[in-house]
């Protein structure tokens, strides 16, 4: 910087290096990976032995049918999920389908039932990219009709969603999570809304919470590599309590684009130049 004030006493090339110098590079990302279940290809159903044969989510597609009380933990489309007798109704999906969780321990023919389940995405392309953030839409039931709640942290468990990521086959690093706004010591049912746990300590610390309606975080991700997994752990283990996950994205900052201060500067660099030829 004290090169560039110098030059500036100098003349007006001084002057207009200084803007080319000054000018800023436009802000520009990119979208490099999109999930938003339209199609099976991408996904493990965690729960359910990740192998060739489990791959997509076919494994996952049990439902508590006999008792008719409609637990899952699968890909579905909106409308399937609406016609059932206790179905959670949320907002606008992106395109037909979603990943939607409900009542994870009770789903009928569950060959690993769980309070826990996990869904996984292995192998994204993040070769040559920086600056990378990921993005999603969630949805969650926020109580039961006169009842405030529906999550809590009995039997040790915290109801709620945790997402991580890992770098080229590295350690799982926490990435966001959703938790009930109870103190984690508060063991009693139906103690808080999900919302945004922003320190992971287990209690959900935001003040707006997820609803019916998608919403959409962000955060970004501190490192790169060559490949990226993400990981979606899912805790919930009471009647209506649910989870829906839909359009995940990965996006990197794009090749800068030069700013308008910066093309201006070059424009006026080549004035000069040719004027100074004559």
């Amino acid at each position: 910087m004290k090169t560039l004030t110098s030059l500036k006493s100098v003349g007006p090339i001084a002057c207009v290096a200084s803007v080319l110098v000054c000018g800023s590079a436009s802000a520009v990302t990119t979208q490099i990976y999109q999930e938003s279940f339209e199609d099976d290809s991408n996904i493990y159903g965690g729960g359910f032995s990740p192998t060739a044969a489990d791959r997509g989510y076919n494994s996952g597609q049990v439902f508590d049918t006999a008792n008719d009380t409609n637990d899952y933990w699968y890909r579905s489309d909106k409308t399937t999920i609406d016609s059932f007798t206790e179905h959670v109704e949320i907002g606008t999906v992106i395109g037909d389908y979603y990943w939607a969780a409900q009542d994870l321990p009770d789903i009928l023919n569950d060959p690993s039932p769980s309070s826990i389940k996990t869904l996984t995405i292995e192998g994204i392309d993040i070769a040559s990219q920086t600056g990378l953030s990921f993005a999603f839409l969630v949805a969650a039931n926020p109580g039961d009709t006169g009842a405030s709640t529906n999550y809590d942290h009995q039997g040790g468990l915290s109801d709620g969603l945790l997402i991580e990521y890992s770098i080229d086959g590295g350690s799982y690093q926490n990435l966001l999570a959703f938790r009930p706004q109870s103190p984690t010591s508060d063991t009693s049912s139906n103690t808080g809304h999900l919302a945004l746990d922003t320190n992971f300590d287990g209690q959900g610390d935001a003040v707006t919470t997820l609803t019916r309606a998608m919403q959409e975080y962000t955060a970004n991700i501190g490192s790169t590599g060559t490949t990226l997994d993400l990981r979606f752990t899912v805790t919930l283990d009471g009647a209506n309590e649910y989870i829906g996950i839909d359009n995940i994205r990965i996006n990197a900052d794009a090749i800068p684009e030069p700013s308008s201060s910066m093309l201006f500067g070059l424009g006026a660099l080549g004035m000069i130049a040719r004027r100074k030829r004559q």
